[in-house]
């Protein structure tokens, strides 16, 4: 598998006069997986569409290898739409169709040969670990099972760049660790990914680079850990968990924390020498019945919540 880097250059788009994109750039590159973030709303997969060329977009460029790709997936060259393969967050699969037999015709879809398409789909059969399954119905698999052959329908034609929407909603952790690791093992194989997911603890734990979306603007892009350190540096995010809700308001070293329900709160500190132990204190001299304490590196929650504050 070749290596690519496809550009996005300043994309624009606009939804009956809202701007759902504002030049927004980004690079993708072989054997990197890109997680895609922000809130509902932000852009994530009206950006994922328009790389796909599901939509066209009202301004900017799209270039794979440095030559500009047709906007439209209908005008792209067939070579440029194979570099591609999408996964949309609803299961597009054939439901009354075997394992083996939704492989292959996704694959005659993609126009493979008939005698390729029975090798491709046996090897990306065991690829998505459901080889055992090639006869089984759709309606038989679990939901990880379907999302991983969701996965699968889109690697018949060998794409270099995958596009995931959401690729693991509504299924179990187990589920996500498995597509995880199917993911980490096709970007060893040198597959890219663009991979669009509400699920931080996944994204932190699989993606190579996060790129952070809000309403329709790029607010950073970069690898997980260089943004994380960049933030944050040295500070450290502290949790506290409560016995009781916290009604009244918060002084002294409790003030800089927030919460969501009174009872969890959290807050990103440079810890100078004792201020644990101030803090402690503090709580147990107003009364506060701490039931948990835990001091941790900072994460893509906390990162995105930093530039959705200070973009």
């Amino acid at each position: 598998m070749g290596g690519f880097q496809l550009t996005v250059k300043d994309i624009c788009f606009d939804y009956g006069g809202r701007r759902a994109l504002h030049r927004v750039s980004l690079q993708l590159r072989s054997g990197e997986i890109t997680a895609l973030l922000g809130a509902n709303g932000a852009g994530k997969s009206t950006l994922l569409k328009a790389v796909g060329g599901q939509l066209v977009p009202h301004a900017g460029q799209i270039l794979l290898n440095g030559a500009p790709l047709a906007l439209s997936d209908t005008t792209r060259p067939a070579a440029a739409r194979q570099a591609l393969g999408l996964v949309p967050q609803s299961i597009a699969l054939y439901q009354h169709l075997s394992v083996g037999e939704n492989l292959l015709t996704f694959g005659a879809l993609m126009g493979l040969p008939r005698k390729e398409r029975q090798t491709r789909a046996r090897t990306v059969a065991k690829t998505i670990e459901l080889a055992d399954r090639w006869r089984d119905p759709v309606t038989a698999l679990s939901g990880g099972m379907q999302r991983r052959l969701n996965v699968g329908a889109a690697l018949m034609h060998a794409p270099r760049l995958l596009l995931l929407d959401e690729p693991t909603a509504g299924i179990d952790r187990e589920g996500r660790q498995r597509l995880g690791e199917l993911f980490t093992k096709l970007r060893a194989d040198g597959l890219g990914i663009l991979w669009v997911t509400h699920e931080l603890a996944d994204a932190e734990r699989t993606a190579d680079r996060v790129a952070i979306l809000s309403t329709g603007r790029l607010l950073a892009a970069g690898g997980t850990e260089e943004l994380i350190r960049g933030v944050f540096g040295t500070s450290r995010l502290v949790q506290l968990d409560f016995d009781v809700p916290v009604t009244g308001p918060l002084d002294g070293p409790l003030q800089p924390f927030s919460s969501a329900d009174q009872t969890s709160f959290e807050a990103v500190l440079a810890l100078s020498p004792g201020a644990l132990d101030r803090l402690l204190g503090h709580c147990r001299g107003t009364g506060l019945r701490l039931r948990e304490v835990r001091v941790t590196r900072p994460g893509l929650a906390q990162l995105i919540t930093h530039y959705e504050k200070y973009p």
